[in-house]
């Protein structure tokens, strides 16, 4: 008997693998002629930047950058004085089964950074920077959904997955005016991440609305030391072809550039902040789908065999924000506080685990407290404060990849006595999460034939019901309708037959 399969395309990403592994990125910090000569290193500090990740056969070439920074005191001056420099690393991470035309997400963080002063103009920086990622490969897979001929019974089931459609990148450009209440002679550190994202899908158009947190850290006059915090909310539009309302985005904002700059006010005092943050937006486009995956099929006088083939489906799952407050007491050896200039702090995520709709994510807050001693000198002293966030994720697996970032949203901090300073900080944690499915579609069919007893059995059989039997069993082995059974049968309920039970199995010319 002719027949025809109806086949569609399915369009996916494929999980590869992924790899973690460590790098040493080693920097010399030279401090200029001009500069004041190094007596004391206050403290360290660095930043990693993945700059380009290259896919080749069983591996991810990864492009970065480290840049160390050095926050010093000079003899016989009260002012802490910066001096930094950027090393260039290439480090290969080891995805097995990784090709050329498979693409790469790669993060990174230092873990471990140390120095050593060479001379009072050289000082040597090392860092561990540890290094992990993903790769996962763009396809296309053609299954048999549907077919078409005389007599032909199907036993379906409904598959949803969500098929990967297209990547689009956009940037935008924030901009915003910060106002001091004190005058500001130089910018020490800025730090810009975006959080509390809301999108909306409007006719071929991505609707974001966002807020760019901003914190900078400024020296003011008589080496006072100011900061300075305000969230910029801003909207942007991404065009975004053959958009619909009901698609998955996985969106991410990753900020490229931040330029500073200390202008006048109207009354001619150097107390605003220009900020230009360059900020690159990817997104991810999958379309929820739903196909009918026939599971088994046969005729009266057909048998098939099914050859089926397992698709590893890597999507985006879901995103939550979740904020915490941490109180520390700082606590130095001796009584020797008179002034604190400032505290520096910095999250470095340690573990991420996925449970069953939970998240869990550890680390520690690295702090840095820089003072003035009782004998007018300045002094460092570094710790850490651990943090643990617990995120309930509906629908969250131990299998899924997860993405965690953890960021400063505000600091204070307050002398408490001659040794001690209250620190509270306000941080806030993002988590998204991919699944990995696999998914079961249909490849090819093939005719087989039937046995002689079946084509040769009479037009209607006894047949006793065996454990583990269903209807749709017992009409696909004598080629007949599970309607016929249960309508001679007068079966109130074909999802329960019990073994033992006595059926009459019609031939299907019985039924005409």
């Amino acid at each position: 008997m002719a027949v025809e399969f109806v086949k569609d395309i399915i369009n996916y990403e494929d999980f590869i693998g992924e790899g973690q592994s460590q790098t040493m990125v080693n920097g010399d910090i030279v401090i200029s002629e001009r500069e004041a000569d190094v007596s004391k290193v206050l403290y360290a500090d660095s930043d990693v930047y993945i700059l380009n990740s290259q896919v080749v056969e069983d591996k991810v070439i990864v492009e970065g950058k480290v840049n160390f920074r050095i926050y010093y005191a000079s003899n016989d001056l009260r002012s802490i004085f910066k001096a930094e420099s950027v090393s260039n690393f290439t480090h290969n991470l080891q995805i097995p089964g990784v090709g050329n035309e498979d693409s790469a997400y790669v993060e990174a963080q230092v873990e471990h950074l140390d120095y050593q002063i060479l001379t009072n103009k050289k000082i040597k920086a090392n860092a561990v920077v540890n290094i992990k990622g993903y790769a996962t490969r763009k396809q296309s897979a053609e299954t048999i959904v549907d077919i078409k001929g005389q007599d032909i019974q199907m036993l379906r089931e409904n598959l949803d997955f969500d098929e990967y459609l297209k990547e689009v990148k956009d940037g935008i450009i924030v901009k915003s005016e910060i106002d001091s209440l004190e005058e500001i002679e130089d910018i020490v550190k800025t730090d810009v991440f975006v959080y509390k994202k809301e999108l909306q899908i409007v006719d071929d158009k991505v609707l974001l609305n966002a807020v760019a947190k901003v914190r900078i850290l400024a020296l003011g006059k008589d080496e006072k030391y100011l900061v300075l915090e305000q969230d910029v909310p801003f909207s942007h539009e991404i065009e975004v072809e053959d958009l619909k309302p009901n698609m998955k985005l996985d969106l991410s904002c990753k900020v490229k550039d931040v330029y500073i700059d200390v202008i006048e006010n109207d009354q001619g005092e150097r107390k605003k902040v220009l900020l230009e943050a360059n900020i690159d937006v990817y997104i991810k486009v999958y379309s929820k789908r739903q196909i009918q995956s026939i599971q088994d099929a046969y005729s009266s006088d057909t048998r098939y065999e099914f050859e089926k083939s397992n698709l590893r489906c890597f999507a985006y799952f879901n995103e939550v924000y979740e904020s915490q407050v941490l109180k520390e007491k700082i606590i130095i050896d001796d009584e020797n506080i008179k002034d604190v200039k400032y505290v520096s702090i910095k999250p470095y995520i340690t573990e991420v685990k996925v449970f069953e709709d939970k998240v869990s994510c550890e680390g520690v807050l690295r702090y840095a407290l820089v003072y003035l001693n009782k004998e007018d000198a300045l002094e460092g002293f570094e710790d850490e404060l651990p943090f643990k966030f617990s995120l309930d994720i509906e629908g969250a697996r131990i299998d899924m990849i997860s993405k965690c970032y953890v960021d400063i949203e505000t600091l204070d901090y307050e002398k408490f006595s001659d040794k001690e300073v209250d620190l509270k900080v306000s941080i806030v944690c993002h988590v998204k999460l991919y699944k990995k499915d696999n998914l079961e579609i249909l490849k090819s069919i093939f005719e087989v034939d039937i046995s002689d007893i079946i084509k040769n059995m009479p037009s209607l059989v006894i047949y006793t019901v065996q454990p583990h039997d269903t209807l749709w069993k017992i009409a696909k082995k004598y080629g007949t309708k599970i309607e016929d059974i249960i309508k001679l049968n007068d079966i109130e309920n074909p999802d329960y037959i019990e073994p033992g039970m006595k059926l009459i199995i019609p031939k299907k010319t019985f039924m005409k």
